[in-house]
């Protein structure tokens, strides 16, 4: 079955109108509904079919039962918006927290060169 975490929005936004249609959807609704790029659509219902999760018969899209059931298991991970994986701070920009009102002295020498103001000798 098809991890949650590989799935792009307009899968889950596929799935999401899908289970709000009670199951069955013409393919063109979602295009006039999201509209995206058909060729997105296209690929985005090929990659569900593959998966065995949606079934098409050119024109309508229909949940399969096992489509079904995976989406009602994994239905916080599709559609929740508690999980925003942006909000995290990768670990190679933490550093140690300063305090509040301590003084901070950048390390100049780490500046992209293009930033730094150059003096003149002499002046």
């Amino acid at each position: 079955m098809i991890d949650v975490k590989n799935l792009k929005s307009i899968d889950r936004q596929i799935l999401q109108a899908l289970i709000r249609s009670e199951g069955k959807l013409h393919g063109f609704t979602l295009y006039r509904r999201y509209q995206l790029p058909p060729h997105e659509i296209g690929n985005a219902i090929n990659k569900l079919q593959e998966q065995q999760i949606i079934e098409t018969d050119g024109v309508t899209l229909s949940l399969t039962k096992l489509g079904r059931e995976w989406i009602i298991n994994s239905r916080f991970e599709l559609f929740s918006r508690e999980v925003k994986p942006w909000r995290e701070c990768p670990e190679d920009f933490k550093q140690v927290r300063l305090e509040i009102n301590k003084p901070y002295i950048p390390r100049i020498h780490k500046l992209a060169k293009s930033l730094t103001i150059r003096r003149k000798r002499g002046t």
